[in-house]
């Protein structure tokens, strides 16, 4: 099994982001694991510092601070991550060697095979002329979700597009004054699909 480390902190908030990384220093602070980091630590604890100043400055400060504290997030972020490939390449791909660095481990994927038929599946009109908007619950262990869609009136030898996406799709360019037939059914491990009952729009 392959262990990857997750190391874009890109989505914190400023607090969290500054917790996460003293948990790293503090993590990786004497760890024989990891004895000649990159950056060094005192790269990190030094940027860090820099940041939380520039966070305290920009509470009530102008535009030009948040723009500084913004920047220097961004010179964080990259050392962050730079830290991360060093830990990903030292740590041999040992679970507890990478762990020991203070970073989270991606949780592997789990692959599910026969998946359940799609429930509240709905056709909307889409955001642009002549598309319509699919959505559909999620379905735990679907790795895509296959939509089909045809022009109205449907039968066994029907042709059918294909689209494969997320649990939310547009579907760009029908023709306008059709009406279409749209499907749609969640795919895991197993090739076998189990599709929604379909629905119809017309496209106007």
């Amino acid at each position: 099994m392959k262990f990857t480390i997750l190391y874009d902190f890109s989505k914190f908030s400023d607090e969290v982001l500054v917790m996460r990384i003293d948990y790293l220093i503090k993590c990786l602070t004497g760890n024989k694991n990891f004895a000649n980091p990159n950056p060094t630590l005192d790269q990190l604890i030094a940027s860090l510092e820099t940041f939380r100043n520039a966070i305290l400055a920009s509470v009530n400060g102008t535009k030009r601070d948040t723009a500084l504290k913004n920047q220097l997030r961004k010179d964080l972020e990259l050392l962050v991550r730079t830290l991360g490939m060093y830990v990903q390449s030292v740590g041999n791909n040992d679970e507890a060697i990478l762990t020991s660095s203070g970073f989270e481990l991606k949780k592997p994927k789990t692959s599910i095979g026969l998946l359940p038929k799609p429930e509240n599946f709905k056709v909307m009109e889409g955001p642009y002329a002549a598309s319509a908007k699919l959505s559909v619950n999620s379905i735990y262990g679907a790795d895509v979700y296959v939509y089909k869609y045809a022009i109205a009136p449907v039968n066994e030898n029907t042709p059918w597009e294909i689209v494969l996406g997320k649990s939310s799709v547009v579907i760009k360019d029908l023709i306008q004054g059709k009406e279409y037939t749209f499907k749609v059914a969640a795919k895991g491990a197993s090739e076998e699909l189990i599709f929604s009952e379909p629905v119809n729009k017309f496209i106007s």
